[in-house]
């Protein structure tokens, strides 16, 4: 074996499946001027709404989807609107993706399902109906030099980041979608009940 075919396999060695990490582009946030309505938000009593409602009340807290958000909703504020929020049970698929030649190096590819719906009520009466339903996926390049905190756990992180804004996003884009700001100065008026 020549000094070249040495070095050529050991540089292969080394960086076989070493795709760079892969994040899916970040969700452009949506973005309109604040609806006039302060709005009192509950989650749905299931664990996918408790784990990933919180982000994406967030996410429309910071594009100011609503004048303003009483989070978490208890009934007890004065509010215009009660809005629910309830996140399906998912799917989330982790594997890893091996090249045929080499046994140690690879991969980690993570997918990510979910759907989510908003119930707008006014007065106990549900007024309006919105949902969504987005899915994400990313790799990570497994190595020796890759594999462990923080890089890894920092990826899986913005991945989750990333899906649940992207939820929130697409609700957010049908929710002023359906309120223009023409049409907003009756927005829940007697008139419209």
């Amino acid at each position: 074996m020549t000094f070249r075919t040495a070095a050529i396999s050991l540089l292969v060695l080394a960086t076989a499946g070493c795709t760079p990490r892969q994040l899916p582009p970040r969700p452009p946030m949506a973005s309109g001027d604040p609806i006039p309505l302060t709005v009192g938000v509950r989650l749905a009593d299931n664990r996918e709404s408790q784990r990933i409602g919180p982000e994406i009340v967030r996410t429309w807290e910071s594009q100011h989807l609503f004048e303003r958000i009483e989070y978490p909703y208890t009934g007890g504020e004065k509010v215009d609107a009660e809005l629910t929020l309830t996140v399906e049970e998912g799917h989330c698929a982790t594997r890893i993706v091996k090249p045929p030649y080499l046994p140690i190096d690879g991969d980690l590819e993570e997918e990510m399902a979910h759907g989510a719906s908003v119930i707008i009520a006014v007065e106990g009466q549900p007024f309006e109906r919105y949902s969504a339903y987005d899915s994400i996926s990313g790799r990570w390049p497994l190595h020796p030099f890759t594999i462990g905190p923080p890089g890894l756990l920092d990826w899986s992180r913005a991945m989750d980041r990333y899906h649940h804004q992207a939820l929130a996003n697409r609700l957010a884009r049908q929710i002023w979608a359906s309120h223009p700001p023409s049409a907003r100065r009756a927005l829940f008026s007697n008139e419209q009940r």
